[in-house]
């Protein structure tokens, strides 16, 4: 009976032992498990982080090659208009010599030696003179 009872309390005793070696284990597999969890973590984390990084950076790459092309375009409005303006101060110079030229053409000039002689001339036959309206 005695032998029995030994038994049973030894068997008891290493019942417990081993249902703590298996807690121990699990708990050790269960850190491990939360560890490589955690460590997961971090990396997606980082990786987010990092297309984040990059899809900022290639926004505002786009925004600086925006603002270019748009200062490249205005610069090119502002020579058109430049262009633009400059040929029609040209045209306009042109089209002014051209009005001199006719005033010039269409008028007769008297040499101051004859003008008195042209007054004369004038006021002796007004019919030469009048303008047909």
């Amino acid at each position: 009976r005695e032998a029995r009872t030994k038994y049973k309390n030894e068997m008891t005793e290493l019942r417990k032992r081993f249902a703590e070696e298996v807690k121990e284990l699990e708990q050790g597999r269960k850190e491990e498990f939360e560890r490589k969890i955690a460590e997961r973590d971090a990396v997606v984390q980082a990786e987010k982080a990092e297309r984040k990084l990059a899809k900022k950076a290639q926004v505002q790459a786009n925004l600086a090659e925006q603002r270019l092309l748009k200062q490249e375009k205005e610069e090119e409005r502002r020579l058109r208009e430049d262009a633009f303006r400059e040929k029609l101060a040209y045209t306009n110079l042109l089209t002014d010599m051209q009005k001199g030229w006719l005033l010039e053409e269409s008028v007769e000039w008297i040499d101051p030696e004859d003008l008195e002689e042209e007054i004369i001339y004038a006021l002796e036959n007004p019919e030469v003179f009048a303008v047909d309206n």
